[in-house]
Parts: structure tokens; C-alpha cells; sequence
């Protein structure tokens, strides 16, 4: 159809647009490492100062080039140590939301049913009755199924087709009671 440029440009801003993000990242990470690299000079002016002044006898040349080497290298772990404490971070907000939702209490949508009401050989066949089903995802949305009926038989196989926005998610999730079951 003629739409090759408009998907380029799409594409092109899609892609700066995530750029974007990657270099406020190396921007970061960059002024992360000026600031522990100035830290590390830090450490090895303390340790040329304390070496210069204890010189008098008391290190030997072989130890005081131990201590430059190790000084010269703490401007490196501070970065590392730094980075993953903040990767670490990061991982943590993930685990603190997967625990806020193990803490979440389950819904019951309207009260009808608790689990006493179910009973212990539930279910005795595999079948399936929709009656009268109309769902909606808000309250105070309009329904998008309206009085769907099916009766699915014990062991059938059944695939559910149509074209977009058809219904065929919204079915499905209210099968699993994720969506407003208003009537049925």
C-alpha cells in the first residue's frame, strides 16, 4: 500500500526512543565512574602520603609497593561493588512485588460461593454449561460478551475461532473468573 516511509519513520523514532533510555544509562554509569575513580585517587593519595611518611625504616620498598598495588586497584571494586549493589536494587523491587502479590487477599467478586459450598468431588465430569453469560471488564463499562449459551460435553474438544474483537480472550477469561461476570 505504499506505506514503506511511515513505517521507517515509525521505526526510526521506536528506535530513538529506546536509545533514548541506553544512553541516560551510559550517562550514569559514566558519571558513576568519574566519582569512584575520584574516590580511588583519594585512596591512593592517603596511601602515598601514610607510605612517604612512614618511609623512615619501618616498610620495606617490597611492602610499600604491595600497599600502591592494592590502592591502585580500589578505584575498580568500588565501581563493581557499587554497580551491583545497585543491581541488586533493582532485582529487590522485583522480588518486593512478587511478595506484595503473595500477600494479596483473593477477591470474591459477589459473595455467592466460598469454598464450603463446593463439593469435595468437584468436578465429577469435565463438562461445561454457559448460560446466559455477559461479562465486562469495569463496572461501568458496557459488556463486550452478551448472553453467550454453550454446553460443552464431558472429554470434548473444543477451539474457539472468530476475528478480532470477537470475544474469544474475554471468553477465556471468564472462564477463569479474571474478568466482571455481571450475569450467567
Amino acid at each position: 500500500f505504499r506505506h514503506e516511509a511511515r513505517f521507517k519513520q515509525r521505526m526510526l523514532e521506536l528506535t530513538d526512543t529506546n536509545n533514548t533510555a541506553y544512553l541516560f544509562l551510559s550517562a550514569a554509569n559514566r558519571w558513576l565512574e568519574v566519582r569512584t575513580d575520584y574516590l580511588g585517587a583519594l585512596v591512593v593519595l592517603a596511601a602515598v602520603s601514610s607510605i612517604l611518611k612512614l618511609h623512615c625504616g619501618l616498610l620495606s620498598k617490597s611492602l610499600m609497593g604491595l600497599v600502591l598495588t592494592y590502592a591502585l586497584t580500589v578505584s575498580n571494586y568500588l565501581n563493581w561493588v557499587v554497580r551491583n549493589l545497585a543491581d541488586l536494587e533493582v532485582q529487590m523491587a522485583a522480588v518486593k512485588k512478587v511478595n506484595s502479590f503473595l500477600n494479596t487477599e483473593s477477591e470474591n467478586y459477589d459473595g455467592s460461593m466460598d469454598a464450603s459450598q463446593v463439593p469435595e468431588n468437584w468436578p465429577q465430569s469435565g463438562e461445561i454449561k454457559i448460560q446466559d453469560l455477559c461479562v465486562r471488564y469495569d463496572p461501568v463499562l458496557k459488556p463486550v460478551l452478551k448472553h453467550v449459551n454453550a454446553y460443552i460435553t464431558p472429554g470434548q474438544k473444543v477451539g474457539i475461532c472468530g476475528r478480532t474483537g470477537s470475544g474469544k480472550s474475554s471468553l477465556s477469561l471468564a472462564f477463569f473468573n479474571m474478568v466482571d461476570i455481571f450475569e450467567g
